[in-house]
């Protein structure tokens, strides 16, 4: 595994190396107006010790350079829920230095606006929310971010722009709310402009920093861009699409369509977002019990607390993700064995669906709470469902937001 990868830290951290992914990235496929596969074999399991993930980009330019400034515009359709997905655009000046500016969701279920770029040697924001710094990944610059999570159906407009010899700055604007902000500047050598030959508007689910991770542990999301704009002799200059790239780890839930100025970008196909299982009785969450990873690790219920190991995606093959493993019935369980976490297969006792009643996986096995207890901590079992008895039976409601 490239050495690079290791470096980012994990959930909710702040991403400030993000380069380029024909660089960095394992084999992208190059794509022409669509690029669609079977699904299901994309969530087939592997024995790889490097993370399968969806993603890609679209690539435009303006073949005119040099520039004072751009605009990058885009909208999450269809939310992650609680998912860690990276939505921006990278851009270059002089076509040496790189930078990057966009926004994240977490599955803690926050999120953040970033701007980084290498080469920096300052950086600073007239908005006292924003956190300026500098960073060390592949190289060194400088960056700033907010901790704020983007909202799904907001359309929001990120403008590069040179405010001052050597200082870059971006203003992020939400069209639908009709509000702007500053998320801050950073100092480049005077002699850099910004190049128009290749900006590439990127999604990249960093769950990759995991090397267990895989397609059917990544959350439904879809994100339309609109093609960079530019002010150029006074009129407005839109870049024209050249090509798009997808990740060769994940094709068949992966697609890009180009529709004139706009591309849609469409990942985790199949599976449902990331989302929390709260018991209809009492509130509680399904947790993994100590935020354990490993199989075998036991499920119980425990007050919801945005957790990653409250974290399910119901994938497109039919199984129930957590902490990168799947929730496995048994071939032939008593009544009553401990719900436990197990290495995915895709098999019959792996499948599982959500219904008013319960969830419920192969020959009438549902997911309850041992002795139908109501307290934290208690272990979650699977058992047989009682349907004479429908009334008791444990009820869960798969909630995509976070946690209160």
């Amino acid at each position: 595994m490239i050495e690079w990868l290791k470096k980012y830290a994990h959930l909710g951290s702040v991403r400030q190396g993000w380069k380029t992914w024909s660089i960095y990235r394992k084999v992208l496929l190059l794509g022409g107006i669509v690029a669609v596969a079977a699904g299901l074999a994309a969530c087939s399991p592997d024995n790889d010790a490097v993370a399968k993930v969806p993603g890609g980009e679209v690539v435009y330019s303006f073949y005119t350079e040099p520039l004072k400034e751009m605009t990058f515009t885009q909208t999450i359709l269809d939310s992650p829920g609680r998912g860690n997905v990276f939505w921006g655009t990278e851009f270059e000046f002089n076509r040496t230095v790189y930078g990057y500016t966009g926004f994240q969701s977490w599955k803690s279920g926050d999120g953040q606006f970033l701007f980084s770029v290498w080469g920096a040697t300052a950086s600073s924001s007239s908005n006292p929310n924003v956190v300026c710094s500098p960073f060390e990944e592949n190289g060194k610059g400088y960056g700033c971010h907010i901790v704020t999570r983007p909202i799904t159906g907001h359309t929001y407009k990120f403008h590069l722009k040179e405010r001052s010899p050597g200082y870059y700055g971006v203003e992020v604007t939400d069209v639908t709310a009709g509000t702007s902000f500053d998320l801050g500047q950073v100092r480049i050598e005077p002699d850099l402009e910004i190049s128009g030959t290749q900006v590439r508007p990127f999604t990249e689910y960093f769950d990759w920093n995991n090397t267990n991770t895989r397609c059917g542990d990544e959350p439904y999301s879809r994100l339309v861009n609109e093609a960079p704009t530019t002010i150029y002799n006074g009129k407005v200059k839109t870049a024209s699409y050249i090509y798009f790239k997808i990740s060769s780890d994940c094709p068949g839930a992966s697609k890009i369509m180009i529709h004139g100025d706009q591309a849609v970008q469409e990942y985790g196909i199949g599976n449902s977002p990331g989302g929390e299982l709260i018991n209809q009785a009492n509130g509680l969450c399904a947790d993994v019990m100590n935020g354990s990873s490993e199989a075998g690790a036991q499920l119980i219920q425990y007050p919801c607390n945005n957790g990653s190991n409250q974290v399910f995606v119901f994938a497109a093959d039919g199984t129930l993700h957590t902490q990168t493993h799947c929730l496995d019935a048994g071939s032939s369980p008593p009544d009553g064995a401990p719900l436990v976490l197990a290495e995915c297969n895709g098999s019959a006792t792996q499948q599982w669906k959500l219904y008013p009643y319960g969830i419920e996986s192969h020959g009438g096995l549902t997911i309850g709470v041992e002795d139908y207890s109501t307290s934290s901590g208690a272990r979650l079992i699977v058992k047989k469902i009682d349907y004479s008895n429908y009334p008791y039976e444990t009820k869960w409601t798969f909630n995509t937001e976070p946690s209160q």
